[in-house]
């Protein structure tokens, strides 16, 4: 069962990735041009239409993820954006004052939803008294938290990542926190180097395409359709 859900959630990442990187020419133009997935000759050739992808060079691009930044910020920032996992369920292990007025009894099994709840945070905090409430997750406190922008994980002037820190709830907190979020930002990182370094791609937009399904990780409704061009001689072979 572990099995099958983590691979859902990497599924699920994979998929607003690629929506999120499609549907925003400006991030597509950045991205391509900050994000150096494979120097030129590990992916390209300098000059020239002809493209090869070296399986060694590949190796190369994954003991050099520490210096993929502004990768490492569009994972984040997805994860952010459209947690896979949107349900959180834990277990008080003592009573716990959510608010004025109520108190989860220990022992309750609570299931705090990361989405939908810190979404309608996110929209109604200018209007909407929300202290203390389940809507203080990853998109409560961030600058304009409905909109898909890795520059606040990237900027060394924003630094979101540092200033939100306490927000960032994806992975959830504290001792129970995920043991797997590095490794699930990792293969993000790693998924969209490589997608992008080996083929462009256009999504194929439908009305309705950008809408949730939960299933039961969110995706999007097409599951993010795309058509792909190859950009190498050959694929990478692992």
């Amino acid at each position: 069962m572990k099995r099958i859900d983590a691979r859902n959630r990497r599924q699920a990442g994979g998929s607003f990735q690629l929506a999120e990187w499609s549907n925003r020419l400006p991030l597509r133009h950045a991205g391509h041009a900050r994000v150096h997935l494979l120097p030129p000759s590990a992916g390209r050739a300098v000059s020239g239409r002809t493209r090869t992808c070296v399986r060694a060079q590949v190796a190369e691009l994954c003991s050099k993820i520490q210096e993929m930044k502004y990768t490492q910020a569009v994972a984040r920032e997805v994860v952010r954006y459209r947690p896979p996992a949107t349900l959180v369920p834990h277990m008080a292990g003592e009573a716990f004052k959510l608010t004025e007025w109520y108190t989860v009894p220990k022992g309750t099994l609570v299931f705090p939803s990361v989405y939908e709840s810190s979404f309608q945070a996110g929209a109604e905090l200018a209007t909407t008294e929300r202290e203390g409430s389940m809507g203080e997750s990853s998109f409560q406190g961030f600058t304009s938290p409905e909109e898909f922008d890795p520059d606040r994980f990237f900027s060394e002037d924003r630094r979101e990542d540092v200033v939100y820190r306490r927000n960032y709830l994806a992975f959830g907190a504290g001792g129970h926190q995920c043991i797997g979020q590095r490794y699930a930002l990792y293969h993000l990182v790693l998924f969209l180097a490589l997608f992008v370094s080996v083929a462009d791609f256009e999504r194929d937009r439908t009305e309705g395409c950008d809408d949730l399904v939960y299933m039961p990780t969110i995706v999007p409704r097409d599951g993010c359709t795309v058509f792909l061009n190859q950009r190498c001689a050959t694929f990478p072979s692992f």
